[in-house]
Protein backbone atom coordinates (compact mmCIF):
# COMPACT_ATOMS: atom_id res chain seq x y z
CA UNK A 1 0.00 0.00 0.00
CA UNK A 2 1.27 3.47 -0.85
CA UNK A 3 2.39 5.68 2.01
CA UNK A 4 0.96 9.20 2.07
CA UNK A 5 3.87 10.89 0.23
CA UNK A 6 3.87 8.21 -2.46
CA UNK A 7 0.12 8.63 -2.86
CA UNK A 8 0.58 12.39 -3.33
CA UNK A 9 3.24 11.79 -5.98
CA UNK A 10 1.00 9.30 -7.79
CA UNK A 11 -1.92 11.73 -7.74
CA UNK A 12 0.24 14.55 -9.13
CA UNK A 13 1.44 12.30 -11.97
CA UNK A 14 -2.12 11.33 -12.73
CA UNK A 15 -3.20 14.97 -12.68
CA UNK A 16 -0.58 15.80 -15.30
CA UNK A 17 -1.55 12.79 -17.41
CA UNK A 18 -5.32 13.29 -17.56
CA UNK A 19 -6.18 16.91 -16.83
CA UNK A 20 -5.21 20.46 -17.94
CA UNK A 21 -3.36 22.61 -15.35
CA UNK A 22 -6.42 24.80 -14.70
CA UNK A 23 -8.42 21.90 -13.32
CA UNK A 24 -7.44 22.71 -9.69
CA UNK A 25 -9.38 25.99 -10.08
CA UNK A 26 -12.32 23.89 -11.13
CA UNK A 27 -11.95 21.76 -8.00
CA UNK A 28 -12.11 24.87 -5.84
CA UNK A 29 -15.25 25.98 -7.68
CA UNK A 30 -16.92 22.61 -7.02
CA UNK A 31 -16.09 22.81 -3.32
CA UNK A 32 -17.59 26.30 -2.99
CA UNK A 33 -20.61 25.48 -5.15
CA UNK A 34 -21.36 22.46 -2.98
CA UNK A 35 -22.12 24.79 -0.09
CA UNK A 36 -24.92 26.60 -1.99
CA UNK A 37 -26.15 24.11 -4.62
CA UNK A 38 -24.88 20.56 -3.97
CA UNK A 39 -26.47 18.78 -6.95
CA UNK A 40 -24.96 21.24 -9.42
CA UNK A 41 -21.55 20.57 -7.89
CA UNK A 42 -22.09 16.83 -8.35
CA UNK A 43 -23.04 17.24 -12.01
CA UNK A 44 -20.03 19.46 -12.66
CA UNK A 45 -17.71 16.91 -11.06
CA UNK A 46 -19.06 14.06 -13.17
CA UNK A 47 -18.75 16.23 -16.28
CA UNK A 48 -15.10 16.93 -15.47
CA UNK A 49 -14.41 13.24 -14.91
CA UNK A 50 -16.09 12.46 -18.25
CA UNK A 51 -13.90 14.89 -20.19
CA UNK A 52 -11.60 13.26 -22.72
CA UNK A 53 -8.16 14.75 -23.31
CA UNK A 54 -8.09 13.55 -26.91
CA UNK A 55 -4.80 12.42 -28.43
CA UNK A 56 -3.80 13.44 -31.93
CA UNK A 57 -3.95 10.55 -34.40
CA UNK A 58 -0.54 9.83 -35.87
CA UNK A 59 0.01 8.74 -39.46
CA UNK A 60 0.82 5.14 -38.49
CA UNK A 61 -2.36 5.01 -36.40
CA UNK A 62 -4.42 6.32 -39.32
CA UNK A 63 -2.87 3.63 -41.56
CA UNK A 64 -3.98 1.05 -39.00
CA UNK A 65 -7.55 2.36 -39.03
CA UNK A 66 -7.58 2.48 -42.84
CA UNK A 67 -6.63 -1.21 -43.00
CA UNK A 68 -9.76 -2.23 -41.06
CA UNK A 69 -13.46 -2.29 -41.86
CA UNK A 70 -14.99 0.81 -40.33
CA UNK A 71 -18.48 0.88 -38.88
CA UNK A 72 -20.07 4.01 -37.44
CA UNK A 73 -22.74 4.00 -34.76
CA UNK A 74 -25.00 6.62 -33.20
CA UNK A 75 -25.81 6.41 -29.52
CA UNK A 76 -28.18 9.03 -28.14
CA UNK A 77 -26.45 12.25 -29.19
CA UNK A 78 -23.03 10.62 -29.60
CA UNK A 79 -21.22 8.93 -32.45
CA UNK A 80 -18.54 6.28 -32.26
CA UNK A 81 -16.61 4.01 -34.61
CA UNK A 82 -15.41 0.44 -34.60
CA UNK A 83 -12.80 -1.19 -36.85
CA UNK A 84 -12.73 -4.91 -37.54
CA UNK A 85 -9.94 -7.11 -38.88
CA UNK A 86 -10.03 -10.73 -39.99
CA UNK A 87 -12.75 -13.36 -39.69
CA UNK A 88 -13.87 -15.84 -37.06
CA UNK A 89 -14.88 -15.63 -33.42
CA UNK A 90 -14.74 -12.09 -32.08
CA UNK A 91 -12.03 -10.68 -29.85
CA UNK A 92 -13.11 -7.22 -28.67
CA UNK A 93 -10.39 -4.77 -27.60
CA UNK A 94 -11.50 -1.99 -25.23
CA UNK A 95 -9.36 1.08 -24.50
CA UNK A 96 -9.35 3.21 -21.37
CA UNK A 97 -9.87 6.93 -20.80
CA UNK A 98 -7.95 9.30 -23.06
CA UNK A 99 -6.77 6.38 -25.18
CA UNK A 100 -8.02 5.00 -28.51
CA UNK A 101 -8.45 1.85 -30.56
CA UNK A 102 -5.09 2.13 -32.32
CA UNK A 103 -3.33 1.36 -29.00
CA UNK A 104 -4.08 -2.26 -29.88
CA UNK A 105 -2.49 -2.30 -33.33
CA UNK A 106 0.37 -4.59 -32.25
CA UNK A 107 -2.21 -7.09 -30.98
CA UNK A 108 -4.58 -7.07 -33.93
CA UNK A 109 -2.43 -8.68 -36.64
CA UNK A 110 -1.50 -11.49 -34.28
CA UNK A 111 -5.11 -12.05 -33.23
CA UNK A 112 -6.05 -12.31 -36.90
CA UNK A 113 -3.18 -14.78 -37.47
CA UNK A 114 -4.69 -16.97 -34.74
CA UNK A 115 -7.90 -17.16 -36.77
CA UNK A 116 -10.07 -14.63 -34.87
CA UNK A 117 -11.83 -11.44 -35.80
CA UNK A 118 -10.34 -8.48 -33.92
CA UNK A 119 -12.66 -5.55 -33.23
CA UNK A 120 -11.29 -2.29 -31.81
CA UNK A 121 -13.50 0.49 -30.53
CA UNK A 122 -13.03 4.24 -30.57
CA UNK A 123 -15.45 5.34 -27.88
CA UNK A 124 -17.12 8.75 -28.26
CA UNK A 125 -14.59 11.56 -27.71
CA UNK A 126 -11.72 9.13 -28.31
CA UNK A 127 -9.61 8.37 -31.38
CA UNK A 128 -11.57 8.89 -34.60
CA UNK A 129 -14.91 9.35 -32.83
CA UNK A 130 -16.12 12.94 -32.31
CA UNK A 131 -17.04 14.59 -29.03
CA UNK A 132 -15.45 15.80 -25.82
CA UNK A 133 -17.22 13.84 -23.07
CA UNK A 134 -17.92 10.20 -22.26
CA UNK A 135 -19.54 9.01 -19.04
CA UNK A 136 -19.05 5.54 -17.63
CA UNK A 137 -22.79 4.68 -17.96
CA UNK A 138 -22.64 5.68 -21.63
CA UNK A 139 -19.46 3.66 -22.23
CA UNK A 140 -21.15 0.63 -20.65
CA UNK A 141 -24.22 1.04 -22.88
CA UNK A 142 -22.05 1.40 -25.98
CA UNK A 143 -20.09 -1.74 -25.18
CA UNK A 144 -23.27 -3.66 -24.41
CA UNK A 145 -24.50 -2.80 -27.89
CA UNK A 146 -21.26 -4.08 -29.42
CA UNK A 147 -21.41 -7.30 -27.39
CA UNK A 148 -25.05 -7.90 -28.28
CA UNK A 149 -24.19 -7.72 -31.99
CA UNK A 150 -21.38 -10.29 -31.75
CA UNK A 151 -21.99 -13.54 -33.57
CA UNK A 152 -19.59 -15.60 -31.47
CA UNK A 153 -17.82 -13.60 -28.77
CA UNK A 154 -14.61 -15.32 -27.72
CA UNK A 155 -12.58 -12.84 -25.69
CA UNK A 156 -12.51 -9.27 -24.39
CA UNK A 157 -9.17 -7.50 -23.87
CA UNK A 158 -9.46 -4.29 -21.87
CA UNK A 159 -7.20 -1.63 -20.44
CA UNK A 160 -7.67 0.54 -17.35
CA UNK A 161 -11.21 1.94 -17.00
CA UNK A 162 -12.23 -0.18 -19.98
CA UNK A 163 -12.11 -3.18 -17.66
CA UNK A 164 -15.01 -2.10 -15.46
CA UNK A 165 -17.05 -0.85 -18.40
CA UNK A 166 -16.62 -4.04 -20.43
CA UNK A 167 -17.36 -6.28 -17.43
CA UNK A 168 -20.61 -4.55 -16.49
CA UNK A 169 -21.63 -4.32 -20.16
CA UNK A 170 -20.96 -8.00 -20.78
CA UNK A 171 -22.93 -9.04 -17.71
CA UNK A 172 -25.86 -6.94 -18.89
CA UNK A 173 -25.69 -8.22 -22.47
CA UNK A 174 -27.23 -11.27 -24.14
CA UNK A 175 -23.69 -12.72 -24.34
CA UNK A 176 -23.68 -13.81 -20.69
CA UNK A 177 -21.75 -16.97 -21.33
CA UNK A 178 -18.22 -18.02 -20.59
CA UNK A 179 -15.58 -16.14 -22.53
CA UNK A 180 -12.03 -14.99 -21.90
CA UNK A 181 -11.52 -11.70 -20.09
CA UNK A 182 -8.08 -10.11 -20.15
CA UNK A 183 -7.57 -7.10 -17.88
CA UNK A 184 -4.55 -4.82 -18.28
CA UNK A 185 -4.01 -2.28 -15.47
CA UNK A 186 -7.62 -2.61 -14.37
CA UNK A 187 -9.45 -0.59 -11.78
CA UNK A 188 -11.76 -2.90 -9.86
CA UNK A 189 -14.26 -0.29 -8.72
CA UNK A 190 -15.69 3.04 -9.80
CA UNK A 191 -15.60 4.10 -6.16
CA UNK A 192 -11.81 4.02 -6.22
CA UNK A 193 -11.76 5.83 -9.54
CA UNK A 194 -14.13 8.53 -8.32
CA UNK A 195 -12.10 9.10 -5.16
CA UNK A 196 -8.73 9.14 -6.90
CA UNK A 197 -9.70 11.36 -9.82
CA UNK A 198 -11.69 13.75 -7.61
CA UNK A 199 -8.85 14.01 -5.12
CA UNK A 200 -6.46 14.81 -7.98
CA UNK A 201 -8.46 17.84 -9.04
CA UNK A 202 -8.79 19.10 -5.48
CA UNK A 203 -12.35 18.13 -4.53
CA UNK A 204 -12.82 17.75 -0.78
CA UNK A 205 -13.53 14.33 0.70
CA UNK A 206 -16.88 15.36 2.18
CA UNK A 207 -18.00 16.46 -1.29
CA UNK A 208 -16.85 13.16 -2.78
CA UNK A 209 -18.84 11.25 -0.17
CA UNK A 210 -21.97 13.23 -1.05
CA UNK A 211 -21.40 12.47 -4.75
CA UNK A 212 -21.23 8.76 -3.93
CA UNK A 213 -24.65 8.95 -2.27
CA UNK A 214 -26.04 10.82 -5.31
CA UNK A 215 -24.70 8.36 -7.92
CA UNK A 216 -27.91 6.20 -8.13
CA UNK A 217 -29.79 9.26 -9.33
CA UNK A 218 -27.14 9.82 -12.00
CA UNK A 219 -26.34 6.26 -13.06
CA UNK A 220 -29.40 4.21 -12.07
CA UNK A 221 -27.44 1.96 -9.71
CA UNK A 222 -25.50 2.23 -6.47
CA UNK A 223 -21.82 3.02 -6.94
CA UNK A 224 -20.94 -0.48 -5.69
CA UNK A 225 -22.66 -1.94 -8.77
CA UNK A 226 -19.90 -0.58 -10.98
CA UNK A 227 -17.10 -2.95 -10.06
CA UNK A 228 -15.49 -5.94 -11.69
CA UNK A 229 -15.59 -8.13 -8.59
CA UNK A 230 -19.37 -7.74 -8.27
CA UNK A 231 -19.95 -9.30 -11.69
CA UNK A 232 -17.20 -11.87 -12.21
CA UNK A 233 -18.78 -14.75 -10.33
CA UNK A 234 -21.90 -14.75 -12.52
CA UNK A 235 -19.94 -14.58 -15.79
CA UNK A 236 -18.16 -17.95 -15.81
CA UNK A 237 -15.21 -16.36 -17.57
CA UNK A 238 -11.58 -17.37 -17.91
CA UNK A 239 -9.66 -14.40 -16.54
CA UNK A 240 -6.18 -12.99 -16.89
CA UNK A 241 -4.99 -9.90 -14.99
CA UNK A 242 -1.73 -8.09 -15.73
CA UNK A 243 -0.64 -5.26 -13.44
CA UNK A 244 2.58 -3.31 -13.11
CA UNK A 245 3.89 -2.49 -9.65
CA UNK A 246 4.93 0.98 -10.86
CA UNK A 247 1.39 1.84 -11.98
CA UNK A 248 0.68 5.24 -10.40
CA UNK A 249 -2.90 5.35 -11.69
CA UNK A 250 -4.41 2.10 -10.42
CA UNK A 251 -3.74 1.47 -6.71
CA UNK A 252 -2.38 -1.96 -5.80
CA UNK A 253 -5.35 -2.43 -3.45
CA UNK A 254 -7.56 -2.78 -6.54
CA UNK A 255 -5.56 -5.80 -7.65
CA UNK A 256 -5.71 -7.35 -4.19
CA UNK A 257 -9.49 -6.95 -4.12
CA UNK A 258 -9.83 -8.73 -7.44
CA UNK A 259 -7.51 -11.57 -6.45
CA UNK A 260 -9.28 -12.05 -3.12
CA UNK A 261 -12.76 -12.04 -4.65
CA UNK A 262 -12.08 -14.42 -7.56
CA UNK A 263 -9.50 -17.15 -7.05
CA UNK A 264 -9.47 -18.40 -10.64
CA UNK A 265 -7.61 -15.37 -12.02
CA UNK A 266 -4.34 -15.95 -13.85
CA UNK A 267 -2.35 -13.07 -12.39
CA UNK A 268 0.83 -11.75 -14.01
CA UNK A 269 2.70 -8.96 -12.19
CA UNK A 270 5.21 -6.81 -14.04
CA UNK A 271 7.69 -4.15 -12.94
CA UNK A 272 8.82 -1.05 -14.82
CA UNK A 273 6.15 -0.95 -17.54
CA UNK A 274 3.81 1.50 -15.82
CA UNK A 275 0.11 1.90 -16.43
CA UNK A 276 0.15 1.51 -20.21
CA UNK A 277 1.85 -1.92 -20.17
CA UNK A 278 3.25 -1.35 -23.65
CA UNK A 279 5.48 -4.37 -24.12
CA UNK A 280 6.03 -7.13 -26.64
CA UNK A 281 6.27 -9.54 -23.72
CA UNK A 282 2.88 -8.48 -22.33
CA UNK A 283 1.30 -8.76 -25.78
CA UNK A 284 2.76 -12.25 -26.10
CA UNK A 285 1.27 -13.35 -22.77
CA UNK A 286 -2.13 -11.99 -23.76
CA UNK A 287 -2.01 -13.79 -27.10
CA UNK A 288 -0.93 -17.04 -25.44
CA UNK A 289 -3.92 -16.76 -23.09
CA UNK A 290 -6.28 -16.14 -26.00
CA UNK A 291 -5.12 -19.10 -28.05
CA UNK A 292 -4.71 -21.39 -25.03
Amino acid sequence: MLIKDDQFTADEKMLQHFFPPQVKLFGNLVNKLHEVHPETSYKLTLSALSFSNRRKIRLKDQDFYNSGIKRSYKFRNKQFNTYSYGMGKEVILVHGWGSFGARWKEYVSRIVELGYKAVVIDAPAHGTSPGRFLSIPDYISILMRIFNECQDLYAVVSHSIGGICSTVALNQSIQRKGCKMIYLSAFNSCKTMLNKFSRCIGIKQRVIECIEEWIPKYAGNELSYFSISKHLKTMQAEIMLIYDKEDYIVPSTEVLTLLNSYSAIEYIPTFGLGHNLKSEWVAGRVLDFIKG
